[in-house]
């Protein structure tokens, strides 16, 4: 992640702007978006709006890179999505990547935990860029 723990508290109160880059997306996997910048970017009012409604830890964003890195990348509803399994916690993660401004912008859609069975459902409707390392 591109913002430091106790940066990106910082950024949750308010005091570091209303946007955020937070993580680098491969611009081998952005190019089936048509996505043109690596930047990964969030708003600060949808980051407080998935600690609400997904009880999200400020550390649990820290997954987002690694999830990048690491997950099932794939294509599913005209998005890039990512699938992470972090073993420490034992949880499998979602992330969704869109585009914005004719893909000048990459925007965090989606992050959040999921079940085994969702996990699945989800894994076998994508079209599948890559394995989970």
């Amino acid at each position: 992640m591109l913002l430091a723990p106790r940066y990106f508290v910082a950024f949750l109160d308010g005091r570091l702007g209303e946007t955020q880059r937070i993580a680098f997306v491969p611009g081998d996997l952005g190019a089936h978006i048509h996505a043109y910048s690596p930047h990964l970017t969030i708003g600060r009012t949808y980051a407080l709006k998935l600690q609400r409604k997904h009880s999200l830890k400020y550390e649990q964003f820290q997954l987002v890179q690694p999830a990048i890195e690491h997950g099932y990348a794939g294509i599913h509803r005209g998005d890039l999505v990512f699938l992470y399994f972090h073993e420490e916690t034992r949880r499998w993660f979602l992330l969704a990547v869109k585009t914005a401004a004719a893909g000048a912008e990459l925007w965090l859609k989606s992050f959040y935990p999921l079940d085994a069975k969702r996990t699945g459902k989800i894994r076998r409707q994508m079209t599948m860029l890559r394995e989970h390392a």
